[in-house]
C-alpha cells in the first residue's frame, strides 16, 4: 500500500502537468488528518488519566498507541514545509 501511494504521489508530482499542486495538496490533507487523529487519541488518554476514568481503560490503551505516530506525522509536516509548493 505504501508503494502504491508513493507511485501515485510521484505521478501527481511529475506527470500531471500542474506542478504538483494536487499531489502536495493531497499530501497536506493526509498529514493534517493523521495529526488530528493522533493528537485526539493522546488527548483522550490524558483526559482518562486525569479524571481517573476506569470505564475506558481498553480504549485508553488504544488511544495511547496513536501517540507513537506523532513524531512521524510531525516529520512529514516538516517535509511539506521544506519541499512543498514553493
Amino acid at each position: 500500500m505504501i508503494g502504491i501511494g508513493l507511485v501515485a504521489f510521484l505521478t501527481g508530482l511529475f506527470a500531471m502537468g500542474d506542478g504538483g499542486v494536487v499531489a502536495w495538496g493531497a499530501f497536506l490533507v493526509g498529514v493534517i488528518y493523521t495529526l488530528g487523529i493522533s493528537q485526539g487519541g493522546v488527548l483522550f488518554s490524558i483526559i482518562q488519566t486525569g479524571t481517573w476514568g476506569r470505564w475506558g481503560r481498553p480504549l485508553k490503551r488504544i488511544a495511547e498507541t496513536f501517540g507513537f505516530f506523532l513524531p512521524v506525522a510531525w516529520l512529514l509536516l516538516v517535509v511539506f514545509l521544506l519541499f512543498g509548493l514553493k
